[in-house]
């Protein structure tokens, strides 16, 4: 269909009866561009159809009016200072202003100017073409690249090929490659050899499925330091839908990921806390019970076993009964330390000496087929601690040893000082010190336990002996004991290996101070 502005020049209009004025307002009317022609005063003495349709006024209603009626407020000074550049004869770029019209937004348009000599009169000649949508792409091009530019985040594209094609500030940051180091690369530059596989599989089904993915894994820092990304591949599609390559965007969550792992293993340690006081309170009610229960059975056995002579076969049944009552003496013990009930006695400790002290009770207490070795430096500074706390800690670990080892092995205890209290790995129970500790290290050369059982050790209760075998109390003993202490253990297990535990206790606080 014809648009009434742009209408075919017919032979009666360029007819030779046509005056010059005529031909002059027919090429005028027939015109692409809007042309105004202005008088010296600034007053529009003719504009064409093409001026019609963009402002929606009439040649008539124009006719007379100065022209800045039409320009937008904002654009005036630029659009004053043009067309005195011209009136003085001046050469004058282009020049890009907004225009008014009578209903709806303003229109951005590119204004040629010359002065004209018409019939003795100086005139302007302004000719303007509707450049609004291409200004506006370049303005939202524009927007779009300071915003890709200002990003965080790694913002960059790929080609067909897998190469790189663009790479933003973002990008640099995260991966620590310039752009011209990395354009022209292929994404897998960025991935460690692990995930080269599984990177082209995302940008290939990316590319033939026309669908954004999403993955959160590693990539790799210029200094081949692993980073922690979330990455969305997106298609960007052409004029006629094709996919003519990949947009990525990639965001930094190492930090995030870590806080994260913090957070949970702060809630781990929050429940398990909890479950201790729970299971202590529990403990403690039962233990002070049992023991009055052990008072009677063990005062009333002694006394019968007076009147009975040695060899008597029921002196030997007596004295099986007190071998059992003080085995339970011995669990109520545990049971008090593990709730704190028991009276806690805290002196400044040597524990060398200490450790060195244990070492016959200790010696007694394993096979003939366990070796026990005992090293200890013998200038450590002192830690406030009870020394039988310390004794039920030693005793619980080289009986938990010794269940490790039914084929027999060695059990090394040592001591070293720590002048910060500080462990490559985070500790399985407790908090290391900020300031000196001492370390009691008690290893063995049993079985070793798998990850899932080191993770459970220290719970009440939990074990993986035979049902009536053990009670589960060792090591959770152990643990509350440490804890009390504001100290913090670490463990080290390796299944057919062995096991490392690593007690650090502070020194005392004066000791600290000098």
């Amino acid at each position: 269909m014809r648009s009434e502005f742009a209408q075919p020049v017919t032979a009666q209009d360029l007819s030779k009866s046509n005056p010059a004025g005529e031909w002059a307002e027919v090429l005028m009317d027939h015109a692409r561009d809007a042309i105004f022609v202005v008088g010296m005063d600034g007053r529009i003495l003719k504009a064409n159809r093409q001026a019609e349709r963009l402002l929606g006024w009439s040649k008539t209603e124009m006719k007379e009016r100065h022209y800045i009626d039409f320009v937008f407020p904002g654009d005036r000074e630029v659009a004053i200072a043009a067309v005195e550049q011209v009136c003085r004869g001046e050469e004058t770029p282009n020049v890009e202003v907004r225009l008014v019209p009578r209903e709806g937004r303003p229109i951005w348009m590119e204004f040629s100017g010359s002065l004209v000599d018409l019939g003795g009169e100086k005139v302007l000649l302004g000719i303007g073409r509707d450049v609004t949508e291409r200004l506006e792409a370049e303005m939202e091009t524009n927007r779009l690249a300071a915003i890709v530019a200002g990003s965080g985040d790694a913002i960059f594209s790929i080609g067909r090929g897998g190469g790189i094609e663009t790479w933003n500030a973002g990008a640099e940051r995260i991966y620590g490659y310039s752009a011209e180091e990395i354009l022209g690369h292929s994404i897998t530059r960025l991935a460690p050899a692990r995930s080269h596989a599984e990177t082209l599989v995302l940008v290939r089904k990316c590319w033939e499925t026309r669908t954004p993915q999403e993955i959160e894994t590693e990539h790799l820092h210029r200094g081949q330091s692993e980073v922690k990304v979330a990455a969305s591949f997106s298609p960007v599609l052409g004029r006629s839908g094709e996919v003519t390559g990949i947009s990525v965007i990639a965001r930094d969550v190492t930090d995030r990921r870590k806080n994260e792992e913090a957070l949970a293993q702060s809630e781990s340690q929050l429940r398990q806390a909890q479950k201790m006081e729970i299971v202590g309170r529990l403990a403690g009610g039962v233990a002070h019970d049992f023991n009055n229960l052990l008072s009677v059975i063990g005062g009333n056995a002694e006394f019968l076993a007076t009147d009975l002579a040695p060899g008597n076969q029921g002196r030997e049944e007596l004295e099986e009964i007190l071998k059992s009552v003080q085995r339970g003496a011995s669990l109520t013990r545990q049971l008090l330390a593990f709730s704190h009930k028991q009276p806690v006695q805290r002196v400044e400790l040597d524990l060398d000496r200490t450790v060195l002290d244990l070492r016959k009770m200790m010696a007694r207490m394993i096979p003939e087929n366990v070796e026990l070795r005992v090293s200890v430096k013998g200038s450590l500074p002192k830690v406030l601690a009870d020394p039988l706390q310390v004794q039920q800690v030693l005793m619980n670990l080289v009986v938990n040893s010794c269940d490790a080892m039914p084929q027999g092995g060695t059990i090394t205890v040592t001591t070293e000082h720590r002048e910060k209290g500080r462990w490559a790995g985070p500790p399985l129970a407790g908090e290391p010190p900020e300031g000196p500790g001492v370390l009691l290290i008690f290893s063995d050369t049993g079985t070793g336990m798998a990850p899932e059982v080191l993770a459970h050790i220290f719970e009440p209760f939990f074990t993986t002996k035979p049902v009536g075998q053990g009670t589960g109390l060792g090591l959770a003993t152990v643990h509350g004991i440490v804890v009390s202490l504001q100290g913090a253990i670490h463990v080290k297990s390796v299944l057919g290996k062995g096991t490392t535990f690593e007690i650090l206790i502070p020194v005392c606080q004066e000791k600290s101070n000098s």
